[in-house]
């Protein structure tokens, strides 16, 4: 899902929007330049695993929300490495850093301890996982 700017028409959709929460479990949001010029706070939730799996990155364009003041950002860790965690975090943080508001971040991660890549016998198959995250 895009937000993005292409016409004047496009721009006026979001002119009033000032909160914004999206639960997701593979964000494919990606916020374009002049997108949502009113929004203030904004809450996201996703999964890193499937997130990577379907987009392949964290690139939101968090940068380009000019008005932001605050930004919630819940991701669930099932089924991620620990350096796709860390990856989907630093790609966050980068986003936010570049912000022309300097809006404030919570970030907080969920099911860290239910991660597959924990027990000893190694990584699942990536067909498994994904079988599993079907029946979630």
């Amino acid at each position: 899902m895009e937000i993005f700017n292409k016409t004047a028409d496009d721009a006026e959709q979001f002119r009033c929007l000032s909160n914004f929460k999206l639960v997701s479990r593979a964000s494919g949001l990606v916020f374009r330049d002049q997108a949502m010029k009113r929004l203030r706070v904004l809450s996201l939730s996703f999964s890193v695993a499937e997130t990577r799996y379907v987009h392949g990155d964290f690139d939101l364009g968090l940068e380009k929300l000019t008005s932001l003041k605050a930004v919630d950002i819940g991701i669930d860790c099932r089924c991620a490495t620990p350096q796709e965690v860390l990856q989907a975090e630093s790609a966050i943080r980068d986003s936010i850093s570049l912000n022309p508001s300097r809006p404030s971040l919570d970030l907080c991660r969920h099911f860290e301890r239910e991660n597959p890549w924990d027990i000893p016998r190694g990584m699942p198959e990536p067909e498994i996982i994904m079988q599993e995250l079907v029946l979630i």
